[in-house]
């Protein structure tokens, strides 16, 4: 079976288009490894795709049709299918003793989009990337990053930045959405819990997104440019179950409760609004849905043939966290509004990109931290202790919302280790508080040759909930050729070596190969 696969990335692709805005892809891809998974860097930030099995391959075709305008009427489709061992972890089938698991098919993206000008309307399943951040070299967004699969969703909004041009002589651009959509894994969630002795797990759980950015700066006055932007998700609707084997194993799925999805709460979404009848207690004392999301800032200098962007994203998990002032209470029962939440926590960017050269064309440093999350105490007024703060954000868990998750890959940071990578099969993440270091190069040596070095350390205390003795450090590395030759148009092939040093990932070291054909 091995060497069946391995034969997949040399076979031939074809490909056909009408015209430019098609485009048809056909290509392959395989990993082959030793410890306990895939290395990191082989899965992470790839759209969920990348099985974490140690060995792994499939076949992946597409057909596209993008805007070709800007301006007027135009419209846009794509459907996106693989073949192979994709993520078999993650729908609870074990790999056979070669490591390899049995083939599935996933259908990737399916969309399609119309466009007036700047406004764009998209409806079904596309991928996305990271917010404001080279998709190839960051770790990876705080509220999304292009590490889950994509969610279906009915998007509406402008996705570029458009100048406002009645206001301020065009200083001023503008760019922003809103969304709604549902998850896909359900039976994914099912079919994972099943070996755990206790586990929570949603399904028909609802997806709301939205943002709004706006940069101040006129390229063709001055190099210099600012762009700040709130960026926030919600997830609500749906049911929380409880898999429980501890007791009665032929019994152990049951329903907690369901969460209401009226219309009024599609708006409660979009305005964080408190829960009302059929909202859970805590829904009803703050928001409906779990809600969050990240303040971003970024300042750019950008001279003819060169560019520097530094930029920050400040993540918050409900009110707590989203300012740095909030209503307390004092030990008599007072209220108060005071700075009682600094921002500790915090991505900070560098992303250099040079002049021209055949060594390095981009750089990027990335220092994240999520260590604080407002500290370790959350307690609400009581007549017992009127004193109240508002700490213990946990990112990525809410109550009625165990993971923030879709298909088992983390939908946020992937530096906050997915669930798939727990060996008790939980659907919760259990490495957020964390220091991490990361750098990115990518360089052209050659108008046929471009690579990639991704390297980063994470340094992890678990989570508040269920923190770890002692702190894990985590080393993680790839090194990646992608090779695009003249003489062969519209073929690409890429190698690519990883490896990981973990006590929680494994000791991984791993072998990528891919070939593409795009007409």
């Amino acid at each position: 079976m091995l060497f069946l696969w391995l034969l997949i990335p040399f076979s031939t692709s074809w490909a056909w288009a009408e015209d430019r805005a098609w485009t048809f892809d056909v290509g392959t891809d395989a990993r082959v490894g030793g410890g306990q998974h895939a290395p990191f860097w082989l899965t992470a930030n790839r759209h969920g795709l990348a099985s974490l099995e140690r060995n792994s391959a499939y076949l992946r075709t597409s057909v596209l049709r993008d805007y070709r305008t800007s301006q007027g009427f135009d419209w846009e489709c794509g459907i996106d299918a693989a073949f192979g061992t994709l993520n078999n972890i993650n729908i609870g089938i074990a790999s056979d003793a070669s490591g390899w698991g049995d083939p599935q098919f996933v259908l990737q993206q399916l969309y399609a989009g119309v466009r007036y000008d700047c406004w764009q309307l998209t409806l079904g399943s596309r991928e996305r990337a990271s917010q404001g951040k080279n998709a190839l070299l960051t770790s990876g967004g705080m509220t999304w990053s292009g590490n889950a699969r994509p969610i279906p969703q009915v998007r509406f909004g402008i996705s570029d930045y458009t100048p406002v041009t009645f206001l301020f002589h065009d200083w001023l651009s503008v760019k922003g959405f809103v969304s709604y959509g549902r998850t896909t894994d359900d039976a994914f969630q099912r079919r994972f819990v099943v070996p755990a002795r206790y586990a929570l797990y949603t399904r028909g759980a609802l997806f709301h997104e939205k943002s709004f950015f706006f940069r101040v700066g006129r390229r063709d006055v001055s190099p210099l440019s600012l762009e700040i932007g709130l960026e926030m998700n919600c997830q609500f609707g749906g049911e929380l179950w409880e898999h429980d084997t501890r007791l009665d194993p032929s019994d152990a799925d049951k329903r907690l409760y369901a969460n209401p999805r009226r219309a009024a709460d599609f708006l409660k979404a979009l305005l964080p609004l408190s829960g009302g009848d059929g909202s859970t207690v805590s829904d009803q004392n703050n928001a409906a849905g779990n809600h969050f999301g990240s303040i971003h800032a970024a300042l750019n200098y950008e001279p003819s043939e060169w560019q520097l962007r530094a930029y920050y994203e400040h993540y918050f998990d409900g009110r707590t966290g989203m300012t740095p002032w909030n209503k307390t209470r004092d030990m008599a029962g007072q209220p108060h509004v005071w700075i009682a939440y600094p921002w500790f926590d915090g991505l900070y960017g560098l992303e250099f990109s040079l002049p021209r050269n055949p060594i390095v064309s981009t750089i990027v440093v990335e220092y994240n931290t999520t260590r604080d999350q407002c500290g370790a105490i959350h307690h609400s007024s009581t007549a017992t202790l009127p004193a109240s703060i508002h700490g213990f954000a946990c990112y990525y868990y809410n109550s009625s919302y165990p993971s923030y998750q879709h298909h088992g890959m983390t939908a946020g940071s992937p530096l906050l280790y997915s669930p798939l990578y727990n060996a008790d099969h939980t659907l919760i993440n259990t490495d957020t508080r964390l220091r991490a270091l990361h750098l990115g190069i990518s360089g052209d040596p050659t108008p046929a040759l471009r690579y990639r070095l991704l390297g980063t350390f994470v340094r992890s205390w678990g989570s508040y909930m269920d923190p770890l003795p002692d702190p894990q450090n985590t080393l993680s590395a790839l090194a990646e050729l992608t090779c695009t030759p003249r003489t062969f148009a519209g073929w690409s092939a890429t190698a690519a070596l990883a490896l990981d040093r973990s006590p929680r990932l494994g000791n991984n070291l791993g072998l990528q190969i891919g070939v593409k054909k795009t007409f």
